[in-house]
């Protein structure tokens, strides 16, 4: 995102890359210019690293990430506070509303559950 390249660029085979990520591999951080101008700095990457943790349980939830970003911004001076509200939804919604639809791949799970 921040270099404009694809991760692990120089692996040829997805499936290859899936074993490295298996394995723990990350990218490495990208450290061309266009990094820095996009806004990757030391605070965003440890956000991202802690994003990419091994467990899924030890991953920042999106509310942790929000409030790390925000205390970022508050601390870098000549930074631009944004102080629109902060979308509140339920991720499921969207996803039960199509799944109870007769024509979804999935309504059967759906009707089992909620039948």
């Amino acid at each position: 995102m921040f270099s404009g390249r694809l991760p692990f660029q120089e692996t040829p085979v997805d499936y290859w890359v899936a074993i490295k990520v298996k394995k723990g591999k990350r990218p490495a951080r990208p450290s061309d210019d266009r990094c820095h101008i996009r806004g990757l700095d030391d605070v965003t990457w440890d956000i991202i690293q802690a994003c990419w943790g091994q467990d899924p349980g030890s991953r920042p939830t999106s509310q942790q990430i929000v409030n790390q970003i925000v205390k970022h911004v508050l601390s870098s001076p000549g930074q631009a506070v944004d102080e629109r509200p902060f979308d509140h939804f339920d991720p499921l919604y969207p996803s039960q509303t199509l799944y109870s639809q007769a024509e979804h791949p999935f309504s059967a799970l759906y009707s089992a559950h909620h039948g």
